[in-house]
């Protein structure tokens, strides 16, 4: 019988982070997981193994690089009969609602769409130069305002004028997907998706999102239903490691200076919407 919920994600070298991140969308209620190993060299089948024996996990080895895009069409095309929907986020995004811990629950009202997005929540290092004892979801509890905005050249709207900040999509509209899996036959993005009938990806609100470039931002971000909390920096050693590693998407590196004054500005709101649940994992964690 074919599953209702399942992840999709590509990972290099997270074992220590794996069991953390599989624990969350086991809580939330996801059904599977489709994973791509991008070349890992520590300790990650140690993690997956007990998972995988339950069934509950897919390993496929992709050593592309950049291997992120195709590895999402992959899934699309061997794994569309398996599942209802299928979410793409990465190992340090956790996709839920703040409204209702079982999130098929609220996927039920979107069920007529192709796609529904969530919006990312940035996290930054909440204070912390080396990693912390504890799960991520505990650790980091300082984020950007859904407003915050940042000279990047990528988030300029169409049309826009490089010189003016307003004139910027804010840093959190940002989206991640999940997909329907018989409609969705095209990757344009790591956060955005093409489908067979024409249909558009919508909001939380149901808004179809129409007039970003690749259809990966909203026109402003909300967080009220669905929501993605994005821990891209983790520690500030951990963020400088990250920041000399290619990206998986692109293959690029960001400049150095510019995604350190970036981090700095997204600890400037306390946030702990997530830690109902970040308690459950850290209860399983400790067993």
């Amino acid at each position: 019988m074919p599953h209702y919920l399942s992840v999709c994600a590509i990972f290099k070298d997270e074992a220590s982070y794996l069991e953390e991140w599989l624990i969350f969308y086991d809580l939330i209620g996801v059904d599977h997981f489709y994973l791509y190993n991008n070349n890992s060299g520590d300790k990650f089948m140690a993690v997956l193994k007990p998972w995988i024996d339950r069934r509950r996990v897919t390993l496929h080895d992709w050593p592309q690089h950049p291997g992120q895009l195709r590895a999402y069409g992959h899934c699309l095309d061997h794994h569309k009969r398996d599942t209802r929907w299928i979410m793409y986020v990465d190992i340090d995004e956790f996709f839920f609602s703040p409204l209702k811990q079982h999130l098929p629950e609220i996927l039920e009202r979107y069920e007529r769409f192709a796609g529904v997005a969530a919006n990312w929540m940035l996290f930054g290092s909440s204070g912390h130069h080396t990693r912390p004892i504890g799960p991520v979801t505990l650790a980091y509890t300082r984020r950007a305002g859904l407003q915050f905005r940042i000279s990047e050249q990528g988030m300029l709207r169409p049309g826009g004028d490089s010189t003016k900040l307003r004139d910027y999509y804010p840093q959190c509209s940002h989206i991640k997907s999940i997909v329907d899996a018989s409609r969705a036959n095209r990757v344009y993005s790591p956060h955005s998706f093409g489908y067979c009938d024409g249909s558009l990806t919508v909001d939380e609100t149901g808004e179809p999102i129409t007039s970003a470039p690749l259809y990966a931002f909203t026109e402003e971000p909300r967080a009220d239903i669905l929501r993605v909390n994005h821990y891209f920096s983790k520690s500030l050693e951990e963020y400088r490691a990250k920041l000399s590693r290619p990206r998986a998407d692109s293959g690029t590196i960001y400049p150095n200076d510019w995604a350190l004054m970036r981090e700095e500005r997204c600890n400037t709101l306390v946030d702990e919407t997530i830690l109902p649940i970040a308690h459950q994992i850290s209860a399983r964690l400790t067993r």
